[in-house]
């Protein structure tokens, strides 16, 4: 499953969370958002250019609540 989240640009793995309106060192469901584009405006009406929309790829969801994912965005973090 395809999600997006808004990433803090200068840091890998830090993500905005909507459930605290902070950011968060890890992903958490309550980052997600359904689109790149809702992910956009949300960054374009809400942020500054710290952060980035970030594509995230759910690869495992386990019964007990336990799942893995990988996650990208262009350009890369290593790029700042």
């Amino acid at each position: 499953m395809e999600f997006w989240a808004i990433g803090y640009k200068y840091k890998e793995g830090v993500y905005y969370d909507y459930a605290t309106d902070d950011l968060a060192v890890e992903l958490k469901e309550t980052c997600f958002l359904p689109t790149k584009e809702v992910a956009e405006d949300y960054i374009r009406n809400e942020f500054d250019d710290e952060y980035v929309a970030v594509k995230i790829d759910l690869l495992r969801l386990e019964a007990n609540g336990v799942w893995a994912y990988s996650s990208s965005h262009e350009p890369k973090w290593d790029d700042f």
